[in-house]
């Protein structure tokens, strides 16, 4: 029992002394954040009549958010239609504004729209669901409403203008709306 256990033990150790060995000297677990910094912009489109959401372009990511202001700069200058690409909000991987950011422009500020918002996306654009930790509106837009699960389901928050943090929806965000109203948040 005692020479099984002493064999055991070695070849543990023997295990674990190999896997060190291979190892590269700099490596380091993974750790959240430590990927670099993305800076992306989604253009949505106005949404077909009865519709509650708008058409999403193509994620665009760039390594600072100058490359997202030149994309939005682009954008109008391709528009043939005559309509330009407004930004509607900016949401950032880190509280505080920080971080990571996407940037959303619509083909028009917020307006009006009786009780349905002015913009919506009924999901996250691809690596941009349940990471958002704050946001910010512009163009119009007084609030925004941020939903748990895709297709505007699960718990919502409405959040105002300026959101420096998420309290429960923190990581959370799978579908958001835009807003002229302010549902009673500061904007």
């Amino acid at each position: 029992m005692r020479t099984t256990l002493l064999r055991c033990t070695a070849a543990v150790l023997l295990f674990f002394g190999m896997t060190v060995s291979v190892m590269p000297a700099h490596a380091s677990p993974a750790r959240p954040g430590a990927s670099p910094e993305r800076h992306c912009v989604v253009h949505l489109g106005v949404a077909e009549k009865g519709q509650r959401y708008s058409p999403m372009s193509d994620l665009r990511c760039f390594s600072s958010s100058a490359g997202v202001r030149a994309e939005i700069a682009q954008e109008n200058e391709r528009a043939d239609t005559g309509i330009q690409a407004v930004l509607i909000g900016t949401d950032y991987t880190d509280p505080n504004y920080a971080g990571s950011s996407l940037s959303w422009t619509a083909p028009g500020a917020c307006y009006y729209n009786g009780t349905r918002p002015s913009w919506g996306a009924p999901s996250m654009p691809a690596g941009w669901d349940n990471v958002v930790s704050s946001t910010q509106t512009y163009s119009g837009c007084k609030a925004t409403v941020l939903y748990d699960y895709a297709n505007y389901g699960g718990i919502s928050m409405v959040t105002g203008c300026n959101s420096t943090t998420l309290s429960f929806m923190d990581n959370r965000a799978s579908a958001r709306e835009w807003t002229d109203q302010t549902y009673g948040q500061p904007c």
